[in-house]
């Protein structure tokens, strides 16, 4: 899916099942996963596992688009 956004402040933490992979388009996101910030600018990208916290918000205070891919949990 596309995100865009520009919020310059972090917003809530979101922790879900699904493995996700996220990569910069446009902009810059200060990105907190499990407490530990880095900051990713366009051409970018994360991956983390399902059941991690994390959030994105603008690192510019412009806005930024993100293509974001989930992946279900895998099955034992």
């Amino acid at each position: 899916m596309e995100v865009s956004g520009g919020a310059t402040e972090p917003g809530e933490i979101f922790v879900h099942a699904e493995d996700e992979f996220l990569y910069v388009v446009e902009g810059a996101i200060h990105i907190e996963i499990e407490g530990e910030h880095s900051t990713l600018g366009a051409g970018d990208s994360a991956y983390y596992a399902g059941g991690v916290h994390h959030r994105w918000w603008s690192a510019e205070g412009s806005t930024y688009r993100l293509v974001v891919v989930k992946q279900g949990p895998t099955l034992p």
